[in-house]
């Protein structure tokens, strides 16, 4: 993968619409994946393909009928 498949956690947070300390969260949590890059690891880059998809479940959810509910 190139380096334009990634985008910075500060940019993540503002594609979610949430903070920088939320999107760290979910990388522990392995809800989205990052890799650390430079020569130290100090730096922490999210995926695109992998932020889309995350963003791609959530409207999934908010579109799902409530659960119990019948069609």
């Amino acid at each position: 993968m190139a380096l334009d498949d990634f985008i910075t956690v500060q940019d993540a947070a503002r594609k979610l619409g949430v903070t920088p300390s939320r999107v760290y969260q979910l990388i522990r949590e392995n809800v989205i994946k990052a890799d650390h890059v430079g020569e130290q690891k100090t730096i922490m880059l999210v995926s695109k393909a992998e932020l889309n998809r995350y963003i791609q479940s959530l409207s999934l959810k908010s579109e799902a009928p409530p659960a119990g509910a019948s069609r």
